[in-house]
């Protein structure tokens, strides 16, 4: 389907080297697919936290006015179910945030998502996918 554009395309994936490397969340922010929340989790009206942003396909031509569109705006305002505490709780769990310790303390991160009431538990990934994706235990691929 990409061949068939009159434009230079490419894609970028969510682990492309650093000079490839696409902010995923800032992207899905300004094309209105999902808001920052306050917890650095990218909000999707509608699935919540429950959604991956894995690559995205770079277009050589123009882009129109970045703004960030209002269906995605403000989606953490009046929030009546905070998730800060749980982020709390995930952040003074470890002292240094790195993969590994948020591979190791993933049910505290995972809580954070649990906490956010857009999406609530409709969408939720399934346990092993949740697994897979704190962990990256291949074992929870089969």
């Amino acid at each position: 389907m990409l061949r068939k554009l009159p434009v230079r395309w490419e894609v970028r994936w969510d682990f492309s080297p650093p000079a490839e490397r696409v902010a995923m969340q800032r992207l899905a922010e300004v094309a209105g697919l999902a808001a920052i929340s306050r917890t650095h989790l990218s909000i999707h009206p509608e699935f919540g936290p429950w959604i991956s942003l894995r690559a995205v396909i770079v277009l050589d031509m123009p882009a129109d006015d970045l703004t960030v569109p209002e269906k995605t705006k403000n989606l953490c305002n009046g929030c009546e179910r905070s998730c800060m505490p749980a982020f709390e709780r995930a952040m003074n769990s470890v002292k240094d945030l790195t993969s590994e310790t948020v591979s190791r303390d993933w049910r505290q991160w995972l809580a954070v998502r649990d906490a956010c009431a857009v999406g609530s538990g409709k969408y939720r990934f399934c346990d092993s996918q949740i697994r897979y994706n704190y962990t990256k235990d291949r074992a929870y691929l089969k």
